[in-house]
């Protein structure tokens, strides 16, 4: 059915879509002084849209973790669970949303809402989004979008430079800091290196109104890169190393199921505690570590061979509240180690451009012994081998790219349940990815639409999972027998311009056959920590459609506006709502520039409507938080000292101390969401 349908779109796509290029120059930063729109042919261009976090953005929200880099980005909302966060990207995450850090797949354990990407925002100047799917370059878990985290390259004419930065938080009075050091070897200019520390220290969070606690964090982490650059060769060998330890609020655990559901209706805590720079089980530790090498060959200018290689081990240790001084021992342990290897040939020639290449990626995961708990997944292996074609035509002034891929996947996992019984099988799938889109240039604007089919093999946690949610009183059971999913994303984006005013329009369609997701039973799992409600994993055809628009403009010369709303709606067989889809949701900003442009100032507001189409079948309560309206206040000092630059950046998030919840975190049942957070930021490049 659905190569049939691929086939009727491409041919469709081919006869009926054209694309132009568009140039459009933004003058002084924020503000449209002129506006240029010409016509021309379109080269080595992507159909794919890509919303980039600009670095003044960034500076303002300082070492925040990925997901709130993108919470105001159209499309994404933040699934949080206390102090983790993850992006959930027009309606998908977790397996569905693909980490691409310095060029390689992140591999962690995300088999729970408590597991976060291993990300340091600080580490990377390019950080941006894909949203339309791309399962041909990366895999069909690439379907909800990919989110790219990387740095340039060390320019030619550096010497050295570097830059320290440092952030204060009155919510949580926390601080972190970050040096980064850029160095060109004068006796091998071909030779060059950046070397990055960072570390953060963070204690309990508070609402409006009380503290949460146990929910500080901890942050050590450091990042190098060695390059070398000669033609006709590019090398660089990269090392990254991550050490985090982090709270996870108590309040949610109970002795017994009729306290549990106390709690839940009560929706805050009972007693409160002091705030406490102190982190005491339940926690969890994670080492995550990188060394990555890459390679590229240019044989000529219009082709180039690139090789990589990456070795990933993720080290991640749960403590519980415990029996005893079973506390100090971790209950679950569990260390992922991946291979990763790639070769590619790129080649581009007139108005053609081309990708084939082939890869192999290699996880394993072992669990430790000695925790005295039943590991929640299983040990296992998991192995795919990919192969694939991308290709993209330029005729005259429309564009089109197109692609295929191939993964054979082998996975075998062996556990041992809680009877002493051993479980578990081995497994194997072979699947195809395809995808073609193209983009269209008018006079006032362009228009692109991609659609993109992907097999996304069951992980190994949706299959065999049997264990508690870290920190929550949720237990997931996995199903042995859950298949392939398999879906298809038509993403289409419209930018229209009149005047200097911009218009910005994304709307998708995803349809999944075998839709994996996971809901309450209504039922408990007795535990020594107490009960838990039991989830499970289950599968049905889905329906996932939204559209997010925007509107910018200079309202003056020193006046900026713009705003963006998002819709999604998301439903499975039955006519059932699928749970955690986000409400409607808007940002609205408006800056103003002195006329030096060495002060800024902004006000921002963020909101959230009650999300009112749910299924209660899949909620732990049956009514959802009240619309929430959130205003923050960003005030920017820029100063230039000799060949340096100083920038100092104020940022007061719910200015108003508002209390609300967001039903994105998973946190709500029990306590409200953070009050008012000061920062002040502090920026030194030199």
């Amino acid at each position: 059915m659905y190569k049939g349908f691929l086939l009727v779109a491409l041919v469709n796509f081919c006869v009926c879509n054209f694309s132009y290029g568009q140039t459009d120059t933004l003058l002084n930063k924020n503000f449209i002084d002129e506006l240029l729109i010409t016509i021309k042919p379109i080269k080595n261009q992507s159909v794919r849209e890509s919303t980039p976090i600009t670095q003044q953005f960034k500076e303002s929200k300082l070492g925040d973790n990925i997901a709130d880099l993108f919470s105001n980005t159209a499309g994404v909302s933040v699934r949080r669970t206390g102090n983790v966060a993850k992006p959930i990207i027009d309606g998908l995450g977790s397996s569905r949303v693909l980490y691409l850090t310095y060029g390689v797949r992140l591999e962690n354990q995300d088999w729970a809402d408590q597991h976060g990407p291993e990300i340091n925002t600080f580490f990377s100047k390019n950080i941006k989004l894909e949203r339309s799917a791309e399962t041909v370059r990366y895999g069909a878990n690439a379907l909800g979008g990919v989110i790219k985290i990387d740095n340039p390259k060390i320019q030619d004419s550096v010497d050295f430079k570097g830059a320290y930065s440092t952030a204060f938080l009155s919510n949580t009075r926390g601080i972190k800091q970050h040096l980064l050091v850029e160095k060109r070897v004068k006796k091998l200019p071909s030779l060059s290196f950046r070397t990055q520390f960072s570390w953060s220290k963070e204690g309990d969070y508070h609402t409006s109104k009380y503290n949460i606690g146990n929910t500080g964090v901890r942050d050590k982490d450091f990042y190098t890169e060695i390059n070398y650059s000669s033609i006709p060769f590019d090398v660089q060998f990269l090392y990254l190393n991550q050490n985090q330890r982090k709270g996870s609020f108590y309040g949610a655990l109970s002795g017994n199921i009729e306290e549990l559901e106390e709690i839940i209706a009560l929706g805050r805590p009972a007693k409160t505690i002091p705030f406490s720079y102190a982190i005491q089980a339940p926690y969890q530790h994670i080492k995550h570590q990188l060394l990555l090498s890459k390679a590229q060959w240019k044989l000529q200018k219009s082709m180039s061979i690139n090789a990589i290689y990456a070795f990933q081990k993720n080290h991640r240790q749960e403590y519980e509240v415990r029996r005893m001084d079973r506390t100090t021992i971790p209950s679950q342990d569990t260390d992922l180690q991946s291979h990763f290897a790639e070769l590619s040939l790129k080649y581009t020639k007139n108005n053609w451009k081309g990708e084939i290449g082939l890869a192999y990626r290699r996880k394993e995961n072992f669990n430790q012994p000695g925790t005295g708990v039943v590991p929640a997944i299983p040990n296992y292996d998991f192995q795919t081998k990919s192969a694939f074609l991308l290709g993209g035509s330029t005729i005259k002034n429309w564009y089109i790219d197109y692609g295929i891929r191939y993964d054979q996947t082998y996975m075998n996992a062996l556990g041992i349940n809680f009877l002493g019984i051993a479980y578990g099988q081995a497994k194997q799938y072979n699947n195809w990815s395809s995808q073609i889109g193209g983009k269209y240039n008018f006079k006032n604007g362009s228009f692109s639409s991609a659609i993109s089919y992907g097999n996304k093999v069951p992980e190994p946690y949706e299959l065999f999972v049997n264990g508690k949610q870290h920190g929550l009183p949720i237990f997931f059971i996995g199903d042995k027998n859950i298949k392939p999913e398999v879906g298809i994303k038509w993403f289409n984006h419209l930018t229209y311009y009149v005047g200097k005013s911009k218009f910005q329009v994304n709307a998708f369609y995803h349809h999944f056959d075998n839709f994996i997701y996971t809901v309450p039973t209504q039922t408990y799992k007795q535990l020594f920590s107490g009960p838990a409600v039991i989830f499970n994993f289950q599968q049905s055809r889905a329906v996932l459609m939204g559209i997010d628009w925007g509107f910018e403009r200079p309202i003056t010369d020193r006046v900026f506006l713009k705003t963006q709303w998002s819709a999604i709606r998301a439903t499975a067989e039955g006519h059932k709502y699928l749970p955690n889809i986000s409400p409607l949701k808007g940002t609205t900003t408006i800056d103003y520039t002195w006329p030096n442009e060495k002060y800024q100032i902004g006000l921002e507001h963020q909101y959230t409507a009650k999300k009112k189409k749910f299924s209660e079948d899949y909620e732990l309560s049956k009514d959802t938080p009240a619309a929430s309206s959130l205003y923050n206040l960003i005030g920017r000092l820029n100063f230039k000292i000799s060949n340096q630059t100083l920038s100092v950046i104020l940022r007061i998030d719910n200015v108003l101390n508002t209390e609300y919840k967001d039903y994105m975190d998973y946190h709500r049942y029990f306590i409200h969401a953070k009050g008012r957070d000061i920062r002040l930021n502090i920026v030194y490049n030199f």
